[in-house]
C-alpha cells in the first residue's frame, strides 16, 4: 500500500478517530515489526513518554532517573507527570547513563529510569539492564531517534526495557508528520497506557488525556513502516561513507554500543579544546549542530530544570565536544566537504 492508497483508505473509513480499525491495524504491524507483544499508537513521542511514566507511577513527589545529557523533549514529558527528574551523569564520550550511578541514585521516590539512545546510537544495554534489575525499577527507552538501531546482541533498540517510546515526527526515520507509539511486552502496561491516552476511558475514576492518533496518522504509518529498513540501511551507509571521508581529521565517531541507525553521524572531538567556535564554523558552512540549532545543553541547564541540578562533568563536557552531522537530504561528499572547510576556517 502506497501513501496515496493509505490516505484514500483513511478517507473512506467509517471511523477516522483514534478508535479506527486502521489504528488497530497499525498497532499490530508495529508490534510485529519490532517483535514485541503490544504496541500503542499515540499522537506524539511526548505523549508516549508521559503516558508510560504515569502508568508506572510517576506523579508529584516521585522522581524519574534520566541522563544529564537528555534533551528537553525527553524532560518535558517527565515534568508533565508531576514527577521530577533525577539527573544521572552519563558515561565518558556517550550520552548514556552510567549504570553504576543509576544504582547509587535510586531511593524510595524513584519510579523509573529513562534511557535515551540519542542520535540513533544504542546504549550499553546489558550493563543498564543489570543495573535496573539490581535496584528493581523499570527501564523506559526514549527511542525517538532510534528506529531500526540495534543493540550489541542484534535486538531492536526500544525493546529491551519495560517500554520503548518512539516519535514519528516528520524528522524521524518512521514519519507520520506528528505521532508516536509505545512498545511493551506487558499487557497490563499496554492497557494502562491506552486508557490514559483515551481520557481514562471516560470512567471518571482515572486520569487521562486525549492522546489518540487519527486514522490518517495510522494510514501513513502503515504505508511507511515497510520502507523503514531500507531507509535505515541507506542512512547508515551515508554515515559510514562520510566518516571514511573524514579519516584525515583528529576525530572519531561517538562510542558505539551496537549498530546505530544513521539518524545522525556524531563525531567526538579531542579533549582539551573549547569547541564552540568550531560549531559556529560548521554553521557558516550550512551544518547546524544541536547546540546551535536546538540550544542543546545539559538537562539541568534550563530554567524549568535547574532546581534539580547536580554535578555531571561527563555530560557537561559532551555538549560542545560532540558534533551532529546530517545523513538526510545530503551526500557524504557534500557533508565531508563542509566539515573540512569548517575545520580550515576554525584552525
Amino acid at each position: 500500500m502506497n501513501e496515496r492508497e493509505a490516505l484514500e483508505l483513511a478517507l473512506s473509513s467509517p471511523n477516522q478517530s483514534g478508535k479506527s480499525e486502521l489504528v488497530t491495524r497499525y498497532e499490530s504491524e508495529l508490534a510485529a515489526h519490532f517483535g514485541t507483544a503490544h504496541a500503542v499508537a499515540v499522537n506524539s513521542g511526548s505523549a508516549a513518554i508521559e503516558a508510560t511514566l504515569v502508568a508506572l507511577g510517576a506523579r508529584p513527589g516521585k522522581r524519574v532517573l534520566v541522563s544529564a545529557a537528555a534533551p528537553l523533549p525527553t524532560l518535558m514529558p517527565i515534568l508533565a507527570t508531576g514527577a521530577a527528574p533525577k539527573f544521572v551523569d552519563c558515561l565518558p564520550r556517550s550520552p548514556a547513563m552510567d549504570p553504576d550511578q543509576v544504582v547509587r541514585a535510586v531511593d524510595d521516590s524513584v519510579v523509573a529510569a529513562v534511557e535515551v539512545p540519542l542520535w540513533g546510537y544504542p546504549f550499553p544495554h546489558t550493563a543498564m539492564e543489570r543495573a535496573v534489575a539490581e535496584v528493581k525499577i523499570p527501564l523506559v527507552e526514549d527511542a525517538s531517534h532510534a528506529h531500526g538501531a540495534l543493540t550489541a546482541d542484534g535486538r531492536q533498540v526500544g525493546t529491551h526495557g519495560t517500554a520503548g517510546c518512539f516519535s514519528t515526527h516528520h524528522m524521524k526515520m518512521l514519519s507520520t508528520g506528528e505521532g508516536g507509539f509505545v512498545l511493551t511486552n506487558s499487557g497490563d502496561l499496554a492497557r494502562s497506557v491506552r486508557s490514559y491516552c483515551r481520557l481514562g476511558d471516560l470512567d471518571g475514576s482515572h486520569d487521562g488525556r486525549n492522546y489518540k492518533p487519527s486514522a490518517f496518522t495510522a494510514a501513513i504509518g502503515l504505508a511507511r513502516l515497510g520502507q523503514l529498513a531500507q531507509k535505515v540501511s541507506a542512512r547508515r551507509q551515508i554515515a559510514v561513507d562520510t566518516m571514511a571521508l573524514l579519516a584525515g581529521l583528529p576525530v572519531r565517531e561517538l562510542d558505539v554500543h551496537g549498530t546505530p541507525n544513521g539518524y545522525n553521524l556524531v563525531l567526538s572531538l579531542p579533549d582539551g579544546t573549547e569547541w564552540r567556535s568550531f560549531h559556529l564554523a560548521l554553521r557558516a558552512e550550512g551544518i547546524g549542530t544541536d547546540p546551535i540549532t536546538y540550544r542543546y545543553s545539559v538537562g539541568h541547564a534550563k530554567p524549568r530544570t535547574e532546581r534539580w541540578a547536580v554535578d555531571c562533568p561527563n555530560a557537561e563536557g559532551l555538549v560542545w565536544q560532540l558534533v551532529q552531522l546530517p545523513t538526510a537530504r545530503t551526500t557524504p561528499e557534500a557533508t565531508a566537504d563542509a566539515v573540512l572547510r569548517a575545520w580550515e576556517r576554525w584552525a
